[in-house]
Parts: C-alpha cells; sequence; structure tokens
C-alpha cells in the first residue's frame, strides 16, 4: 500500500469520527427536549483495491478505509404502536372516570345524597296524606317535602347543564387540537420528503416531532398511521 493510501484510510477514520462525535454532541444537547430520540452513526466499509489473485482464484483486497453509513433513528416500532394503543385507551378509561365522578358528585352520592333524601320524603309524606288526605299536618309535611325535592330536582338539572355546556367546550377544544397536530404533521411530512428525496440524508429531529405529534394524537382515541 502506498503511502497516500495509508493517510487516507487515517483520514476516512477521522472524518466518520467527527461525524459521530458530533452526532453525540447532538443527542447531549437535546437530551432534555421533548419527544427527542437518540440518534446514532452507522459506518461502513468504503470500497476495496484489488492487490493480486492468488492461486485458488480470489483476489488479495486491501480496504480502503470507512465511511459514514447513515445516522439511524433509535426507535421501536413495536414500542411506538404499543404505547400509543394504550394511550388511547388510557385517554377513554381517564375521560369515562372523570365523568362518573362529576355526576356522582351532582346527584350528591358523596354529600349526603340530597336528592334521594327528598325523593324518599316526598314518597313517605305522599303515603302518609293517603292514609289521612284531611290531615293538615300530613297537607303541610307533603307541602314541604314537594318544595325540597323540586328544589333538589332544579339543582341537579342546572347542574347537568353547566356541565353539558362544559363537556361541549372540552369537545370543541380537543377538536382544535387535533385539527392543529394534523395540519403539523402534513407540514412536517412535507419538509422529511424534501430532506429524503435524495437518499442521503434523514431528517430525524423533524421526524421525532412527528412521532412527538402521533404519541398525543393517540391519546385522543384509537389511531391509523
Amino acid at each position: 500500500m502506498s503511502l497516500f493510501g495509508a493517510l487516507y484510510i487515517g483520514d476516512s477514520g477521522l472524518r466518520t469520527s467527527q461525524n459521530a462525535l458530533n452526532t453525540t454532541a447532538h443527542n447531549l444537547s437535546n437530551i432534555n427536549t421533548i419527544g427527542y430520540v437518540r440518534q446514532q452513526v452507522a459506518q461502513s466499509d468504503s470500497t476495496y483495491t484489488n492487490v493480486s489473485r492468488t492461486q485458488s482464484g480470489y483476489n488479495v483486497q486491501i480496504g480502503d478505509g470507512v465511511k459514514y453509513s447513515e445516522c439511524r433513528h433509535i426507535r421501536d416500532a413495536f414500542l411506538d404502536e404499543t404505547y400509543r394503543e394504550e394511550n388511547g385507551r388510557y385517554g377513554f378509561y381517564d375521560v369515562s372516570y372523570s365523568a362518573i365522578l362529576e355526576v356522582e358528585d351532582i346527584m350528591g352520592e358523596f354529600d349526603g345524597a340530597a336528592l334521594r333524601e327528598s325523593i324518599s320524603g316526598l314518597w313517605v309524606a305522599m303515603q302518609e296524606i293517603a292514609k289521612s288526605p284531611s290531615d293538615t299536618t300530613n297537607i303541610s309535611m307533603l307541602v314541604s317535602k314537594a318544595a325540597s325535592f323540586v328544589e333538589n330536582a332544579t339543582s341537579v338539572y342546572k347542574s347537568f347543564k353547566e356541565y353539558q355546556v362544559n363537556l361541549n367546550d372540552q369537545v370543541k377544544k380537543a377538536i382544535t387540537e387535533i385539527n392543529e397536530i394534523g395540519k403539523r404533521i402534513d407540514e412536517l411530512n412535507k419538509e422529511i420528503s424534501k430532506i429524503e428525496v435524495g437518499g442521503l440524508e434523514n431528517a430525524n429531529d423533524l421526524r421525532d416531532e412527528r412521532d412527538f405529534l402521533i404519541d398525543n394524537l393517540a391519546g385522543y382515541g384509537n389511531i391509523k398511521y
């Protein structure tokens, strides 16, 4: 091997190591970046030079060094799919649980069950007045229990109306967020295509942002991507 050939091998190793160090620095600088995934430089053999041919017919070759192959995106597709499926399931049960708690709170399950007690009291008053319709005491008790029931029922009705308005606002907000995520994913797809169309570079940082958005989108429901 010539002196220049040996120097070229050393030069290729230094250049490839420099790319790897740059990628390592990029990983360290983004260690607190939300959604960022570690990147790794892949190296491969460069070309070979045929030196001679043996009696058995095989060529004697000398490598010409190493070259930068690609910057890998260290991400597991199986884990991504599993996480997104479970994230959507968690979102469903979290919303359902919150709705149940709200309904229970409105119905008074945790503060004395006012509506249930007013219904029971009204039922008892109706039974008593059925026994003696002309008894003023029973009449007064029926009026009192009926007024209490109407008051509690009206309060529950108003609470349900307020909760319905609140739910409508939450749905509207969620739809806006979903549309914004979808719009940004579309923009990222176009940017990634522009960068990777030549097959020489991977838009890993943009892919990280897109994966993070898909993770968030999966929390709103069952998605296909």
